[in-house]
């Protein structure tokens, strides 16, 4: 579904299997339309200054339930860092006219 959006790589933002240095790389060099995460690694970079607010477009969260019937919200490991990303980072560049993204529950 992600190709339709962009023919570049999708930047995968997780910590399993994928090294943050190799994550700020693939940031730094522009080449990613798209990029998928975790709340805690995308909270990372962003506090990192490696993820720019100033580029998103859209900031979607995942909110489909896991075989527990929990979505993000409600996993204690989750939750803080997303009200982080939230509170933190998009909340006060929401307030900015120099940025203009959409948020969407999905």
């Amino acid at each position: 579904m992600l190709r339709v959006v962009t023919k570049r790589p999708v930047a995968k933002l997780f910590s399993r299997h994928i090294k943050i240095d190799t994550q700020k790389k693939m940031l730094e060099e522009g080449a990613v339309d798209v990029a998928v995460g975790t709340p805690n690694r995308v909270l990372r970079l962003l506090r990192d200054g490696d993820l720019k607010v100033n580029r998103l477009k859209l900031v979607a969260i995942d909110c489909w339930q896991d075989e527990k019937m929990r979505v993000v919200v409600d996993m204690d490991d989750t939750r803080s860092d997303l009200f982080a990303i939230w509170r933190d980072v998009l909340l006060p560049a929401s307030k900015s006219p120099d940025y203009n993204f959409k948020l969407r529950l999905m």
